[in-house]
């Protein structure tokens, strides 16, 4: 099996998730059947897959501690991490991510506090268009209903030598 999806499935808790990550070897997608789930230590297991896609879209227990497992998902082309508890601190995590397309950080707790490798949100977009991602081919980046402005927007320029 490649792909699974447990939407709003009722009854599935860590205990199933851990036994999928461990007996489905060779999936590419999962959908996570409950949006407020504690996921954090359950994404280490998922994280050893050849995952293509991951959308955490609206998991409202995912931290920076669960994205940190994400460190060597090297198989990763779209990470959806939107309306999530990122904060920004361990966003190093995913600097290695060498196949990551697409990437949404959009409704996030992103801020200056204790962000490591983002200075600010507009700085962030400077760092991310200078960072490894900007000669990825990331295509597709969401910092919707963040705090970007028009200076952190003109920071993108550096993408579009890329493209």
């Amino acid at each position: 099996m490649i792909e699974l999806i447990l939407i709003e499935t009722v009854g599935i808790g860590q205990f199933g998730l851990k036994w999928i990550a461990k007996e489905f070897k060779s999936l590419n997608l999962i959908n996570f059947p409950n949006r407020e789930e504690e996921l954090d230590n359950i994404l280490q297991d998922f994280s050893e897959l050849p995952l293509i896609k991951m959308d955490l879209t609206g998991f409202i227990n995912v931290t920076d501690s669960g994205v940190m497992h994400f460190a060597g998902a090297k198989s990763l082309t779209f990470l959806f991490l939107s309306g999530t508890k990122l904060t920004g601190v361990k966003m190093f995590a995913l600097k290695n991510l060498e196949n990551l397309v697409e990437l949404y950080l959009d409704r996030t707790s992103i801020t200056d506090a204790g962000i490591v490798y983002l200075a600010g949100i507009n700085a962030s977009l400077s760092t991310i268009c200078k960072s490894t991602f900007a000669n990825r081919k990331l295509k597709y980046l969401d910092v919707g209903y963040t705090r970007v402005t028009d200076k952190g927007v003109k920071e993108l320029r550096v993408i579009l030598q890329f493209l």
